[in-house]
């Protein structure tokens, strides 16, 4: 990225750092509003997602920050991961995400236990794992250290994490019984609750069937999916269908249904942001960020932010000035686009990212 600045744009989202005394070493997730106009090109007038005004308790906080406080939202490595002690971390707390140090951890059959320290507080707090993100700086629009990129092989290899068969999901009954196994304790359940959702993950599910068994993985999307994670929502609805828009889980209500707040979205009458229930099968986590060369190519498959979402379209003509016209097929729309409004196409399949190639046809 040439200027590390030209992401903080009109409908970006954001993490916003406090110069207040009790806020200092937080950042809280928020919105671009708008670029000043004023001598002062440096603020930049942002809207939290979480903190409310304080004339109006009802909306949330808006106000003029230095550039030098925004960075990009911090990424998040996609799969459960396991922290060390003394490694820093950025903790999920009162809204917000706080700098800290693993101090201790604590087993538990249901998931480990990380105490965090904060050192602007001399505070020691108990967290999940899924409340624990790897800390990271924005340096010159990079992030350090970078996303750690494992692939499938390895997480298998340190999960242990067996390859199931291409046929075993398929030759599961109804009335087929599994268990469920964690390393320290099992349960027993009906089959039919379980098959869809297989998919590589971290749990492993021993399938009993005819006096055999396969290993099958399952994904735990606690971990994936906890209070806080930024993910992206698409819609079934007419006129939404392949746009993703950027969202914060707030609960897990089901196995099959998360309580997620859109964070460009707002209700009706335009005071909140929008809140609503979304299916797991409409959730993906936030994509990672990869490099992105100064030019794009014709017939790359991209995705384009049009109207608070993220669209998927193919580069159909390179203009000058670093601006594209885009070919949307869902709408059989062309429309132009400038280079800091689009990103690399990644489409999210079994449980990792893939990175879109050229696209062979309009």
């Amino acid at each position: 990225m040439s200027d590390p600045n030209s992401y903080f744009k009109k409908g970006a989202l954001i993490e916003i750092s406090s110069d207040e005394p009790d806020f200092r070493g937080a950042w809280f997730t928020g919105t671009v509003i708008n670029r000043s106009k004023t001598k002062q090109k440096n603020q930049i007038f942002v809207q939290y997602h979480s903190l409310m005004s304080d004339k109006d308790e009802s909306k949330f906080l808006r106000e003029k920050v230095d550039v030098i406080q925004l960075r990009p939202p911090a990424p998040r490595e996609m799969w459960g991961r396991r922290f060390s002690v003394d490694e820093e971390v950025d903790a999920f707390y009162n809204d917000g995400w706080w700098e800290g140090v693993v101090t201790r951890i604590q087993a538990q059959e249901d998931g480990d236990k990380y105490c965090v320290y904060f050192r602007g507080t001399r505070e020691e707090l108990e967290f999940r794992a899924e409340a624990l993100r790897v800390h990271r700086e924005w340096v010159k629009g990079e992030w350090v250290p970078p996303l750690e990129v494992e692939d499938a092989e390895k997480i298998a290899s340190k999960t242990n994490v067996e390859e199931p068969s291409k046929n075993s999901v398929e030759e599961l009954g109804k009335d087929t019984f599994f268990e469920l196994t964690d390393g320290n304790t099992s349960v027993e359940e009906p089959c039919d609750d379980i098959v869809k959702s297989f998919r590589k993950g971290t749990l492993v599910v021993e399938v009993i069937s005819d006096n055999a068994y396969v290993e099958e993985p399952l994904i735990n999307t606690v971990e994936m999916f906890g209070k806080g994670t930024l993910v992206e929502v698409t819609s079934d609805e007419d006129g939404f269908q392949g746009a993703w828009f950027a969202a914060t889980i707030l609960e897990k209500l089901s196995n099959d249904e998360y309580q997620v707040e859109y964070q460009s979205l707002t209700n009706d009458d335009g005071t909140a942001l929008l809140k609503e229930k979304a299916n797991i099968k409409h959730i993906r986590p936030n994509p990672p960020e990869i490099a992105v060369t100064d030019y794009y190519s014709l017939l790359q498959e991209v995705d384009a932010l049009y109207n608070d979402a993220w669209w998927v379209g193919v580069i159909s003509k390179v203009l000058q000035g670093k601006k594209y016209f885009i070919y949307f097929r869902g709408t059989n729309e062309e429309l132009e686009f400038v280079h800091s409004d689009l990103r690399p196409h990644q489409d999210w399949i079994d449980g990792k990212w893939v990175v879109a190639s050229k696209a062979t046809k309009l």
